[in-house]
């Protein structure tokens, strides 16, 4: 989630940045078949993965015609409860680029594009993210998983782990 320290430091980019293109430049989907045990456990009703999303990792960089190019990664993973050490079941990962037009004159610092990545270009991009996931989710025939929406209600601390939970456990 973003602070209020970078949406404010990204305000300026926010109100004066054009959005020109977001498109999908990577991705990897992989699926492990459940095992009979798990296969009991989803009958009983008893929750068989939890869903991890990574916090996403962001990159802008100034290119020639002062657009602002934004790299967003995006990775969400299902874990098979087994005790001490979960199992992997599910792990779809997305890389997006998107593309902005800024005015010719102006001069963003490297504190106001990394405060805009993690602000606008999220918010810009996540719906595309939670299209593909569920998209992808459903290719596989596994049960349907809403990925929640992208909320801009900051906190004033930082985050203390690189990892946060924001899907919502899987049955």
């Amino acid at each position: 989630m973003p602070t209020a320290g970078q949406i404010k430091r990204a305000r300026r980019l926010m109100a004066l940045s054009d959005v020109q293109s977001i498109r999908l430049i990577a991705a990897r989907v992989t699926h492990f078949a459940m095992s009979r045990e798990q296969g009991r456990a989803r009958k009983a009703g008893r929750p068989i993965l939890e869903v991890v999303v990574s916090s996403p990792k962001t990159r802008g960089v100034l290119t020639d015609g002062n657009r602002l190019r934004v790299v967003i990664r995006y990775s969400l993973k299902a874990k098979r409860d087994s005790g001490k050490n979960p199992i992997v079941a599910l792990d779809v990962r997305a890389t997006f680029e998107l593309l902005y037009k800024l005015p010719e004159d102006l001069k963003p610092s490297e504190g106001e594009i990394s405060a805009f990545c993690n602000t606008n270009a999220l918010l810009n991009s996540w719906p595309y993210w939670r299209e593909f996931t569920q998209s992808m989710i459903s290719r596989m025939n596994l049960p349907p998983l809403t990925m929640p929406l992208f909320r801009f209600a900051p906190s004033s601390r930082r985050p203390s782990a690189s990892k946060e939970s924001v899907g919502p456990r899987v049955r």
